[in-house]
């Protein structure tokens, strides 16, 4: 009788545990979004539609990056000019969400390029400190080499990327279980309910760059061409409440029955 005990005193653990809400995840991700800047993205999620079951958080993953694909910074002045520039890009004009207005990213200013008179926070050049070209008509710099007995010098890529996950930008970042890596937002409490249901929701927004100078005059001419990345993750906790088990443990408890099943009619054999 000792094992048919054992077996009774297990099956009633899996049936208290069958009682019990289990806790689970379900994760959703955007497509990867791509375009030459300026324009505009749309990242497309499913919300929590497990009918019965209770969501209880949600992780969202943002995910932004501009790409330099061509740099020349050129002098059409008579003379030699020095200047110092700046190109920056807002990776979130006008960013909005569909589920719920609040839950956006905002903020995400970021330096392509800057000799020295923005936030300091660009990837490039290395070296900051302005810029010197000599007089139109003279022959072209070498590359990241600026002189002033050359008009125009270019940056040739990958050199410039700029990503919202980079340390220098301070963005508390992570990533999702689906592998997008990107700046994290908590969903919790009421606002859970935003994101219940059937369908899905859309992050939207844009990219617009800026150029600026200082110093050299109106005839220095900043030429760019970029590209922009998105994408997004949403990552859903929930919990099964009671009476509703898992199909693994139905199966256990399947398991168990089955067994018990077998040692009563060796029992009766006896």
């Amino acid at each position: 009788m000792t094992t048919l005990r054992r077996i009774l005193t297990g099956s009633a653990l899996l049936a208290m545990a069958c009682g019990m809400a289990n806790a689970n995840s379900i994760a959703s991700e955007s497509v990867l979004v791509t375009f030459t800047t300026d324009g505009t993205y749309t990242l497309t999620m499913n919300k929590f539609n497990l009918a019965g079951d209770v969501l209880t958080g949600a992780t969202m993953y943002f995910f932004g990056a501009e790409d330099v694909s061509n740099l020349v910074l050129s002098n059409s002045a008579a003379i030699t000019e020095t200047f110092d520039a700046l190109d920056t890009s807002n990776l979130n004009q006008g960013s909005g969400n569909s589920a719920n207005a609040a839950d956006k990213y905002v903020g995400e200013v970021l330096d392509l390029f800057d000799t020295g008179i923005g936030p300091g926070q660009a990837q490039y050049p290395t070296v900051v400190g302005p810029i010197t070209l000599g007089a139109a008509g003279t022959p072209a710099c070498a590359e990241y080499k600026p002189t002033g007995s050359c008009s125009s010098v270019s940056y040739t890529p990958p050199d410039i990327v700029a990503k919202n996950t980079d340390a220098v930008y301070g963005f508390t970042t992570g990533t999702g279980v689906l592998g997008v890596d990107g700046v994290v937002k908590n969903i919790t409490g009421a606002d859970l309910a935003n994101y219940t249901g059937p369908g899905t929701f859309n992050l939207t927004g844009g990219t617009k760059n800026l150029t600026t100078f200082s110093g050299g005059g109106g005839n220095i001419n900043f030429a760019i061409s970029t590209g922009a990345s998105f994408q997004a993750e949403i990552d859903y906790t929930y919990t099964v409440p009671s009476g509703t088990p898992e199909p693994t443990t139905m199966a256990l408890m399947g398991g168990a029955l089955i067994g018990l099943g077998l040692i009563g009619k060796r029992f009766k054999r006896s």
